[in-house]
């Protein structure tokens, strides 16, 4: 019996599990490749799950059910009789684990065979009852609510626990990870570090009675959870945040990643921590980044490329696919490189560079140089 499943696709690459807040079809209907047949939803964000080809559908999944990533959220039949073939193997496959079930559940045969008429689920009616003797009467109030809608299924809650994060680094950079995390409803910016700013005049979040590299040593867990730094805008400043963020690490320090919600992650992509992904930027299918990058906004990854870290990878930056970029780059505004480049660690190529051959590590490329 041929069918194509359908699977729960990856909505934010920080979390496991969505829930289905919308089924579009009802089973049995058909669907056309490219049709939304799902909407579902995270913490950050909500997605429709698209057929990836034509026929008529079998939900897996319930409005308001918790799936994980990569879960069978529906299957697709070619013909409605192949379907309900499907359907009829299922259904006697779990009429057996229900008669095998009914024998634990503390109800009576009648009210039992009541509930399998009224197509209602025993065992909510059991733990809504306390646990006491399920008869005839309990069935048919309990279906009688679901009808006349004073029983409702509600709908699950996120437990919100909000991520603290302090910033390091209380300058024009901080202002843009602000920016990036205050579309988080689950992150609390819990203060700044700064060696020279003692206010921080557009936002209200304390800077923090210490400085940079005080900073592991006078603030713990019962603080905060996870830091990112904001500094990072040329070669001098990018020097500083890779020791920062060594030196944090080797004290245990956790980072979080400030990806702003305009940008777009396509499947497959791998990112590390500490890495800042400015607004409109893109990153293709499959690419992995590494630690503690700076990626500015409208910035353009290809597909299948490995990107380092501690990269400085300006505004506008346009790679191909299947580019390599080493550790400790600075890839200034406008440049551009074709595909399968390799680019070597501690690489400064100048703004607007084409790159179209791969550069080895190290090398400093100056303006007009080819």
């Amino acid at each position: 019996m041929a069918y194509t499943k359908i699977y729960l696709p990856i909505i934010d690459v920080n979390e496991e599990e969505a829930v289905i807040t919308e089924r579009l079809f009802k089973d049995g209907n058909k669907v056309e490749s490219g049709d939304a047949v799902l909407v579902v939803e995270n913490t950050k964000a909500t997605k429709d799950v698209i057929a990836d080809q034509s026929g008529y559908i079998l939900f897996q999944c319930k409005e308001f059910d918790t799936m994980k990533n990569g879960d069978c959220v529906a299957l697709i039949f070619d013909t409605v009789e192949e379907l309900e073939n499907f359907k009829s193997q299922s259904f006697s496959s779990n009429n057996e684990n229900k008669k095998a079930n009914n024998f634990s559940v503390n109800a009576t045969k009648k009210a039992i065979a009541l509930a399998e008429k009224l197509g209602v689920d025993i065992s909510e009616i059991v733990s809504s009852n306390s646990g006491k003797l399920i008869k005839e009467k309990d069935v048919e109030l309990f279906a009688s609510a679901i009808t006349s809608g004073k029983l409702k299924k509600e709908r699950p809650l996120f437990s919100l626990k909000r991520e603290r994060i302090v910033i390091i680094g209380a300058g024009n950079g901080a202002e843009v990870v602000i920016d990036i995390l205050l579309d988080y409803q689950d992150v609390e910016i819990v203060g700044l570090v700064d060696d020279n700013v003692k206010v921080f005049k557009n936002y209200n979040i304390p800077i923090l009675d210490c400085g940079i590299m005080d900073f592991p040593d006078k603030y713990g867990e019962e603080f905060y959870d996870t830091a990112i730094i904001s500094i990072g805008s040329n070669l001098k400043s990018m020097k500083f945040r890779r020791s920062v963020f060594e030196e944090y690490k080797a004290k245990g320090v956790k980072f979080t990643n400030a990806i702003a919600k305009s940008a777009e992650i396509r499947r497959g992509v791998q990112i590390g921590e500490g890495n800042i992904i400015g607004a409109g930027c893109y990153v293709g299918t499959l690419t992995r980044i590494g630690d503690n990058n700076s990626i500015s906004y409208g910035a353009n990854i290809g597909h299948h490329n490995v990107i380092g870290s501690h990269n400085l990878i300006a505004p506008g930056v346009f790679t191909s696919g299947s580019d390599l970029i080493g550790d400790s780059c600075t890839i200034p505004a406008g440049v551009s490189i074709i595909n399968t480049v390799s680019i070597g660690n501690n690489v400064i190529v100048p703004i607007g560079y084409a790159v179209s051959q791969s550069i080895e590590a190290g090398k400093i490329i100056k303006k007009n140089e080819n």
